[in-house]
């Protein structure tokens, strides 16, 4: 059974003329009296006794009449509430970062700003444990709109994104400072950057993560 039925059915039962019912519905006679019939074939049951001038429902149709005019508003309703959703998610920015940016710089400074000019973001907080990759991913495939990550020249899976489509803005820096565990006699083991012979590596780039120490 087609909804539209239900509404051919429902402004057959409001004009009590099959033509003029066809014209409300945007359809010929011959289209719209087929549907009509249909409906009674589905239903088993004959809906419209036509040989009463105007046209009259029958016992089965008042009571069908009434199911149709719920159905019909029913599905209007979850329609427009569907809408609703749909222009809110349209509206909202999606927005995804690592656990430690979101846990510093996001609830500190983005989450107050957006506050301040009534912007909604909706966080995809399953992000928090992606890897480095993940990121880039979900941004190539238009599954968030922004992405707040640490950057470096060193880190190459990153570059995927360095096509014109994509904008990026620095909102921020830190200095990393190195530290050394000290020996018996209070000196640090480690000495950076180490020689020039045998260079003491303190901070790498892996391919699935932005940055490791």
């Amino acid at each position: 059974m087609e909804i539209r039925w239900l509404e051919d059915f429902i402004a057959l039962a409001k004009t009590r003329h099959f033509s003029r019912a066809a014209d409300e519905q945007n359809v010929t006679q011959p289209t719209f009296s087929r549907r009509i019939k249909l409906l009674e074939e589905e239903m088993r049951v004959t809906l419209i006794d036509r040989n009463t001038l105007p046209l009259s429902l029958t016992p089965a149709g008042e009571v069908f009449l009434q199911s149709a005019e719920l159905i019909t508003r029913q599905l209007r309703d979850a329609k427009e509430r569907c809408q609703e959703i749909r222009k809110q998610e349209e509206s909202q920015i999606r927005f995804v970062t690592t656990q430690t940016l979101f846990l510093s710089f996001y609830k500190d400074v983005i989450e107050p700003f957006c506050q301040s000019i009534n912007v909604d973001l909706d966080i995809n907080m399953k992000s928090s444990s992606w890897l480095g990759i993940d990121f880039v991913n979900a941004l190539m495939d238009q599954q968030c709109d922004i992405m707040l990550c640490y950057w470096h020249p060193a880190i190459n899976f990153i570059r995927a994104l360095d096509d014109e489509q994509y904008e990026h803005l620095v909102i921020a820096e830190e200095t990393l400072i190195p530290c050394s565990a000290t020996d018996n006699t209070g000196q640090p083991k480690f000495t950076l950057p180490g020689v020039k012979r045998k260079p003491l590596p303190y901070i790498g780039y892996y391919e699935n993560s932005f940055y490791s120490l």
